[in-house]
């Protein structure tokens, strides 16, 4: 595999709570979960069982803070772009 790892490709060890919450594939699952990320993090808690309250305080935070930034809500543009598809169905 020329020294890369495939995007599903499981972590040899676990990961921290640092790395975790600095990861975008783990920040993504908790903003915007979906059933490839959702089997991807379920297998990774199977492969480091010991995991699975470092993952749930790490979920914990991101979340925390995707609210303190602002970031769990949709941009004006993304607002805008919603609003319109709306209207467009409305007609």
């Amino acid at each position: 595999m020329n020294g890369t790892r495939k995007a599903n490709q499981m972590k040899a060890v676990p990961f921290t709570l640092t790395e975790l919450i600095r990861h975008d594939k783990f920040i993504d699952w908790v903003l915007n979960p979906d059933t490839i990320q959702d089997r991807y993090w379920h297998d990774y808690q199977v492969q480091f069982p010991e995991s699975t309250g470092l993952i749930a305080s790490a979920r914990e935070y991101v979340l925390l803070l995707a609210v303190d930034t602002g970031r769990h809500k949709p941009s004006a543009e993304q607002s805008s772009k919603m609003w319109e598809v709306v209207k467009g169905k409305m007609k």
